[in-house]
């Protein structure tokens, strides 16, 4: 048999990596500069720069208007994500991508209730702040501190019964589906020496590029599919023989992101520096059309298509795109099973957005959820036995 687990933020926090709040605190309140090149790094920086006086604005614009987020939000305290959301409409609408009149009164509204957040910063030079810019840079923000956050090498823990899968002579095939940037997974599974297909296959000098062919056909044991993208992925620039443009994805194998070189020496042109990982809420359904992102979804789907049981973990519920392919998924046929590990499930319906709340009752009823009322970190496969579950039944 095949099997799908389905991974969540939640299983990275044993590990000790920062959760949703946590993070959401680090971006209004952390001390962080601007760098020369546009990205934002952890402290105040150069005194002289202005990078932390321009940080500060942007922090000043986020607290303002997660202020205004909350006042209207029906379903609890607004975090990072929600506030990467609205400043992505703030921005698309600003460049006349995605109008949306509606917003039109809350941005006039809220320009003259902070008319400070729009003042000119006189530090190395002058900066001018309107819409455009401060939705801009709070976007890169926001992406920045979200990286920082997460890049720790911390030692993965409570992942024994994922291990006790992996290795099970009983699965086929492993598909390990995540939503998390961290890179708890690669360090999990090189530790145990568990050899893996992310897509990333061709190695070239200091980084290892994404061949889409291979990902779509591989019928490796253990495959990783990073639905969001991931901390050590980045957009590369090069050209060919002709003199055409080509846009990579590659990861990187050292910490040197702007100093990357091919196997000949030469330098790599990184587009922006900064990894290629989705933020948000709604965004995320346009942000899975774009190409890269398109592929991944498209794996996601065919093997969903394929195959009659996916475990789930650490995922509350929340992210639109992912919930259709299950809804649809789960329907399409009667040997269709989720198997949900979740110590309090209440909240989880309590706090998920999505329609599972509603069938929730039904598809266990109808044997097509099978709740499990433990974390993932306090299971193996002895105690799925003691819980009646048995994993690899057909």
């Amino acid at each position: 048999m095949n099997l799908i687990t389905l991974l969540g933020s939640g299983v990275s926090i044993p590990s000790g990596l920062p959760d949703v709040q946590k993070i959401t605190e680090n971006i209004l309140y952390d001390e962080y500069h601007m760098h020369t090149d546009s990205t934002f790094y952890k402290g105040k920086g150069q005194s002289f720069s202005g990078g932390f006086e321009k940080t500060a604005r942007i922090q000043d614009f986020l607290k303002t208007l997660k202020k205004e987020i909350d006042a209207n939000n029906n379903q609890g305290e607004s975090n990072y994500e929600d506030l990467y959301y609205v400043c992505n409409q703030i921005y698309e609408h600003s460049l006349g991508e995605f109008e949306n009149p509606l917003i039109v009164p809350f941005l006039s509204d809220f320009r003259s209730n902070n008319s400070e957040l729009f003042e000119t910063i006189h530090v190395m030079g002058s900066m001018e702040f309107d819409y455009r810019i401060l939705s801009h840079y709070s976007l890169i923000f926001i992406q920045c501190v979200v990286w920082d956050s997460l890049s720790f090498n911390n030692e993965p823990i409570g992942f024994k019964l994922l291990i006790d899968i992996l290795k099970s002579n009983k699965v086929e095939q492993n598909f390990l589906v995540t939503l998390n940037h961290d890179l708890l997974l690669e360090i999990l599974l090189k530790q145990h020496e568990l050899p893996y297909d992310d897509g990333f296959t061709h190695t070239d000098g200091d980084v290892i590029y994404f061949d889409r062919c291979a990902f779509k056909s591989s019928k490796h044991k253990i495959q990783l599919i990073k639905l969001h993208g991931s901390l050590d992925w980045f957009r590369f620039s090069s050209y060919d023989e002709n003199g055409t443009r080509k846009i990579n994805y590659a990861k990187t194998l050292n910490n040197d992101r702007w100093h990357c070189r091919n196997n000949d020496g030469e330098l790599l042109v990184n587009l922006d520096g900064i990894p290629r990982f989705l933020t948000g809420t709604n965004n995320k359904l346009l942000d899975y059309t774009l190409d890269f992102y398109k592929i991944l979804q498209n794996k996601f789907s065919e093997i969903l298509s394929q195959n009659s049981k996916v475990l789930i973990s650490g995922y509350g519920w929340n992210d639109i795109g992912v919930n259709k392919f299950l809804f649809s998924w789960i329907d399409s046929k009667p040997e269709n099973t989720i198997i949900l590990l979740h110590r309090n499930p209440e909240e989880l319906r309590a706090n998920s957005k999505s329609a599972l709340i509603y069938g929730f009752d039904e598809l266990k009823k109808s044997g097509k959820l099978i709740l499990v009322e433990k974390w993932l970190c306090d299971l193996d496969l002895q105690n799925l036995q003691d819980v009646k579950l048995n994993l690899f039944s057909s």
